[in-house]
């Protein structure tokens, strides 16, 4: 509470705690539970999140929720970016298929998206040799 001299009004500013208790008072009793079990670590990482992301958490998996503490902040912003359709192939990927993806650039990662399921699982079976050399062919060559 402050006074402004001059004024005969008084600011009622709220506490941060207070906000956050009005936060918690619409959660449900699921999502309270959750928060008891979770480390300050992923309850700081939960405070700097949107409306929108934290809406997204309550639909994953466990799994899935485990598989995200594992990823950086550069991972978790590019994710952000993509699409339901893309975030669903992502979650169908190997550790080390989304290892592989980190070190594509941009163009390589738009032709995948085009490739049929029979074509990617080709692409796995060839030597990197092979897959630079196919970089290199023209959408005549690869037709």
């Amino acid at each position: 509470m402050g006074w402004n001299p001059g004024s005969s009004q008084v600011t009622i500013r709220p506490s941060p705690r207070a906000t956050i208790d009005n936060q918690d008072k619409t959660k449900t009793t699921e999502d309270q539970d959750q928060d008891k079990t979770k480390t300050t670590e992923d309850q700081d990482r939960d405070k700097t999140k949107t409306t929108q992301d934290q809406d997204q958490d309550k639909t994953k998996t466990t799994e899935d929720q485990d598989h995200d503490k594992t990823k950086t902040t550069e991972d978790q912003d590019q994710d952000k970016t993509k699409s339901t359709e893309d975030q669903d192939q992502d979650k169908t990927k190997t550790t080390e298929d989304q290892d592989q993806d980190k070190t594509k650039s941009t163009e390589d990662q738009d032709r995948d998206k085009t490739k049929t399921t029979e074509d990617q699982d080709r692409d796995k079976t060839k030597t990197t040799e092979d897959q630079d050399r196919d970089k290199t062919k023209t959408t005549e060559d690869q037709d």
